[in-house]
């Protein structure tokens, strides 16, 4: 059953991921989009934590849409339709937004370029999807219902999945804080022998950071 392992895998991972980031969100300090200018450091974490869950979610439905009971060996493939004609509620509501994958697609995951080469800002004002901090909780609750029903139903089969996962990802190689320093500083000695070459009159100096 690996091609449905793999998706109860998937599906569990990106649900999860996205619960444990709307709970950091809804544990922070900013909830006012008016304000947000103001908040500095703590906007930019906010808004990547929602960026990164419009982007799981897109992926979410992907998986759920295109391989979840399409790909599925045929013997689970009837109660995956029955788990789907149950979570039909949950998929309507999501698709309510209706420039999701289009929000994805041009503002988050690509150059922030449009198809004619604007750029994104010009184009995706008033776009439909999540903008507010309580839309991502409700686009997080609908992903963690349909996670919940998938759970129910395939209990065991999620329990050997996880079992019998074997990953293959080699280690990576130590790599310290001096080598990034030594990094670093190669680049700027030679990021300010390139400004002396064309005649600038300033140098980059870095503060290396504990």
């Amino acid at each position: 059953m690996e091609k449905l392992s793999d998706s109860l895998l998937i599906l569990g991972k990106l649900s999860s991921d996205i619960r444990f980031r709307t709970r950091a969100i809804l544990q922070g300090k900013i909830f006012d989009s008016t304000k947000i200018h103001k908040y500095g450091q703590d906007s930019i974490i906010l808004n990547s934590l929602m960026i990164l869950n419009i982007i799981d979610t897109c992926s979410f439905l992907d998986e759920y849409e295109k391989f979840f009971g399409i790909t599925s060996e045929e013997q689970f493939k009837d109660k995956i339709l029955e788990i789907k004609r149950i979570c039909k509620p949950i998929l309507h509501t999501i698709k309510k937004w209706k420039d999701l994958k289009k929000v994805r697609n041009t503002f988050f995951a690509h150059n922030m370029r449009s198809k004619g080469n604007k750029m994104i800002y010009r184009d995706l004002v008033n776009q439909n999807a999540p903008r507010t901090i309580h839309e991502i909780e409700l686009l997080s609750y609908c992903l963690l219902l349909t996670d919940y029903v998938i759970h129910k139903e395939f209990k065991n089969e999620i329990i050997l999945a996880k079992k019998n996962i074997k990953f293959n990802i080699t280690p990576a190689k130590e790599f310290t804080k001096a080598d990034c320093w030594k990094e670093v500083d190669n680049l700027i000695v030679k990021l300010n022998q390139n400004l002396k070459n064309n005649n600038r009159n300033y140098v980059i100096n870095l503060t290396k950071k504990n």
